[in-house]
């Protein structure tokens, strides 16, 4: 018995007519009994439920002296069994890495699941904040994707596997499940601004302020292209708004310049 068929008929043949033979006189183990019937003085019947998400054999035994014939003889007992599975595949999903960037933007997903499942595929997952490739297994209960992030986002990457969208090997449907990574592949900007708005001979030079749009590392005087002058090098208290002095060349009506490579 699975999920798809968990119910199944039980009868009870007994080798001459009996008296007093109920459904007290029986054992249930891994499911529930109903629909108690007498089809005649030697024959009955009942339906077996097996248990939800169980792995337990049903089992159904008549109990010894528990009914007798016309003559007040005790039967003796019997019992069948059934095996059961209707325990329903569950799965881990794992974004291995951390987190992903420009500079790492993509990252393996493994799908462990509890068991060897059938008719899982790219097309049971939902994916946001990036694309995925198909599904890879070499045993089907272990599965491998790249998840990759989506270009100039800062939107966390989620892989979902859906619910009841695969099965296991009696056809139990499977649960869902999820994981997140955190994602940042939005490139810095920066804005140049060179304060004063001409210079001469007795103004020669000016501040000048680079704001970019989060915090950056590694940005030096090195970075910076320059023209029509000198630039002294870059300070920052905070590691996004850094300041700089340009000075502009003597004798000279070449426009100043500063580019940020």
């Amino acid at each position: 018995l699975s999920d798809t068929d968990n119910s199944s008929e039980v009868t009870f043949e007994f080798s001459e007519a009996v008296t007093d033979f109920a459904e007290a006189d029986l054992t249930v183990a891994g499911g529930t009994l109903s629909n108690f019937t007498k089809v005649d003085g030697d024959s009955y019947k009942a339906t077996f439920t097996a248990d939800d998400d169980s792995t337990t054999a049903g089992s159904v035994t008549v109990k010894a002296d528990s009914y007798t014939d016309a003559a007040g003889n005790a039967g003796a007992g019997g019992s069948d069994t059934v095996t059961v599975d209707t325990a329903n595949p569950t799965v881990t999903v794992n974004i291995v890495d951390g987190s992903l960037s420009d500079t790492d933007n993509s990252s393996e997903v493994t799908f462990a699941f509890s068991e060897v499942v059938t008719g899982f595929t790219k097309a049971d997952l939902t994916v946001e904040g990036g694309t995925i490739t198909d599904v890879t297994t070499t045993d089907n209960q272990n599965y491998t994707a790249t998840f990759t992030a989506d270009d100039d986002s800062t939107t966390a990457g989620k892989v979902t596997v859906k619910a009841n969208s695969y099965t296991d090997g009696v056809g139990n449907s499977g649960s869902g499940n999820s994981a997140t990574v955190t994602v940042d592949t939005t490139n810095p900007t920066v804005t140049v601004n060179i304060v004063d708005g001409s210079l001469s001979d007795s103004d020669n030079s000016s501040e000048v302020t680079f704001a970019f749009s989060e915090v950056v590392t590694d940005f030096t005087k090195a970075d910076l292209t320059v023209e029509g002058g000198t630039i002294s090098d870059v300070t920052t208290t905070d590691n996004q708004n850094f300041t700089a002095t340009f000075t502009a060349d003597d004798d000279s009506t070449t426009a100043g310049k500063v580019t940020v490579k």
